[in-house]
Formats: C-alpha cells, structure tokens, sequence
C-alpha cells in the first residue's frame, strides 16, 4: 500500500509540477524555485513574492457610426407609399426627394387654388381702376345731362357715395377670400410636403428598408438612414461605466478585422451628451481609406491600479470561504496553507497587503 501511494503522490505532483513550468515559462519575469524531496522525487515551482505595480483593465466593445445623420420617416401614417426615389448607397444633396406617398389629386387642386388666388389678386387690382371709371361717368352724366340743379346734385352726391361703398364691399369681399383661400393653400401645401420626404444634409444613403412600395405608411417610423460620411466616432452603450472616463484619456482602441485594422488613439467625444450611448473620436491611428460604418472594435481602460506593492502572480493566490490563502513549504518540503490579506487583484497579478513578506517564496497553482 505505501508503494502504491507513493506511485500516485509522484504522478500527482509530476503533472502539477509540468503545470507549474509551463506557466512559470509565460511569465519569465518571476523566479522558479525547484525544491525536491529525494526519497520521492517531488518537485514545485514556486513563486517569490515582490514588489510591482498591479492594473486592472476592461475592455468595451465599439461601434463605428457617422455623427451626422438623417433619419428619414413620414409625418402622417395611413397613406400608401407610391414611391421609393433612392437605393442604398446613392449620394443625396439637402432637397432631394427620397420617398413620397400617394396624394391623389392633391397637386392639381394646389395648381387650381394658387391660379384662383392669382387671379382674384389681379381683379382686386383692376377694381380701383373700375371705380375710377364709374365715378368719372357719374360725373359727366350729371355735367352733361343735367341741368346741374340742386335735386341733380343731391343724386349725383348719393350715387357716387353708392359707387364707393359698393368697391369698398368688393374690396373687402376680394380680401376675405384671397385669406381663405392662402390659409387652404397652406393646408394643402403642408398635407404635400408631409408626403414627401426629402434630404436635409448631403450624404449617402445608408439603409432602406425593403418593399415599401404599396405599403401603408406609419407616423414617425425610420424607412431609410442618410449618413454624412466625412465624420464618424466609434459608439459605446455602457453608461453605467461613463464615470471611469475623463476629458484628457487617450485611450487604445483595436479594430480586428477588416480594412480598418490596427490600433487607434482614441478621445472621448463630446461627453456632455452623453446618456445610454457614450462616443469617442479617432486621435491617430492607421493609414486607411476610411472606416466603414458598424465597423467594431475593443477600447481597453485602466479600471484601477496599485504601484509599487507586495506582488503575486494571479495563479498562486487561492481563496475559500471569503478567506485568501497561498501555500508555502515547511522544513520538511510539505505543503502548508498560509492566509493573507490581499487587495486588488488585477489581470495579472495580486496586491499582497498583509501576511507574506518580500522575498518569500509561495507555491505556485
């Protein structure tokens, strides 16, 4: 039985110790001690405790997108969409019609109204010409045929106060219906330019949905995106991580994949706007022809960190029961557990606070 538990003690701590070196080989940096027991031919790697600097990092996942943008959408649900004027990735300039719905007759009564308005502003114009002339035969009538008397005079005076105030109604009548109808024309107008959606900024289009011929239209849905492809920020949605950001970070940001490639200084941008989205703008990085949009990329952050402190590798610090705990060797070679208070633990390594000192020698995982 002793044999045959001495076998699987070596065997244990043969695969522990390979273990032990190949880790030990990643971080060249921490001295291996190689303590043996002759009788059993147990080997550790082992740890030295010393002072470092300890950093812990996340890292958040971006997106590209373009800081200028339109989102096209109708005013006015209910309406059968008659025409799609645009495809994705045509270039737009601000007035450009992108999409309309039917709209009936509705131009030919707008053509009829604005010609109605015309030509009631005209006659309105040509009534003081036409009162000029009724007054002038009202006076030649009674100079010429007349024999200018009192009672001729009396009719003449009532006559001509007839011609005014009849103009004056007509003048009157003319304004009324000149108001109504512009405030109509307006109506109309409006109910037109609700149909049609049009550009507001030049750029490309970006995305359409499909098949929206014959369909119905809904208030404030986004049909399509117009993007202004001169000026983009990569766009984060942690905002519960905003307060770990300032002004002045220049940050890393690693695009993977794609023609972007590479890593970028990055800023944040514009951080008084702020809110579930958080937007940072490129400072320097690659040479490339442009960043396509929804292109994604990690920004690395320093979370916190601790400097020149007691320091372990992340592999030899243990923990149980809320309680921290490294193993060290004995007189004799054996294991024995060691508690320790630890502070922050970072990416790579451990703040040692209490219970070990500098140069000790732990056991590693």
């Amino acid at each position: 039985m002793k044999k045959r538990f001495t076998g699987w003690v070596v065997i244990s701590l043969f695969a522990f110790a390979l273990t032990g070196c190949s880790q030990a080989e990643e971080e060249k940096e921490v001295p291996v001690l190689v303590v043996s027991d002759e009788e059993q031919g147990i080997e550790y790697s082992m740890s030295e405790v010393m002072r470092g600097n300890v950093s812990l990092t996340m890292k958040f996942n971006c997106k590209y997108m373009q800081t200028k943008e339109q989102a096209v959408c109708f005013q006015e649900g209910g309406k059968t969409i008659e025409k799609i004027y645009v495809r994705e990735g045509d270039y737009v300039k601000p007035g450009d019609i992108l999409a309309e719905v039917s709209t009936g007759s509705l131009e030919e009564e707008i053509a009829a109204l604005e010609y109605k308005i015309q030509k009631d502003a005209l006659e309105k114009q040509y009534l003081d010409v036409h009162e000029e002339f009724d007054l002038r035969s009202s006076y030649f009538s009674f100079v010429y045929g007349t024999k200018c008397e009192e009672e001729d005079l009396e009719e003449y005076e009532e006559r001509d106060e007839e011609i005014v105030d009849s103009y004056q109604n007509k003048r009157e009548d003319f304004s009324d219906e000149a108001e109504f109808d512009i405030r109509e024309l307006e109506v109309l107008k409006k109910e037109l330019s609700d149909s049609r959606i049009c550009a507001t900024m030049s750029g490309m289009v970006y995305s359409v949905e499909p098949n929206l011929e014959g369909t119905i239209s809904k208030k404030g849905e986004v049909i399509m995106t117009v993007i202004d492809g001169t000026e983009g920020v990569f766009e984060m949605e942690k905002p519960e991580y905003a307060d770990v950001f300032s002004t002045d970070d220049v940050l890393k940001l690693e695009v993977y994949y794609g023609t972007a490639k590479g890593i970028y200084d990055v800023v944040p941008y514009e951080m008084q706007s702020w809110g579930e989205k958080q937007y940072f703008s490129i400072y320097d990085g690659p040479e490339n022809d442009g960043i396509e949009v929804e292109t994604t990329g990690d920004i690395c952050v320093v979370l916190d960190t601790r400097e020149n402190v007691l320091v372990l590798p992340n592999s030899s610090v243990f923990s149980a029961d809320g309680k921290s705990y490294v193993y060290m060797l004995d007189e004799n070679n054996m294991k024995t557990v060691c508690f320790v208070e630890t502070g922050l633990k970072g990416d790579e390594y451990t703040e040692i606070v209490s219970g070990l000192n500098e140069g000790d020698m732990v056991v590693r995982r």
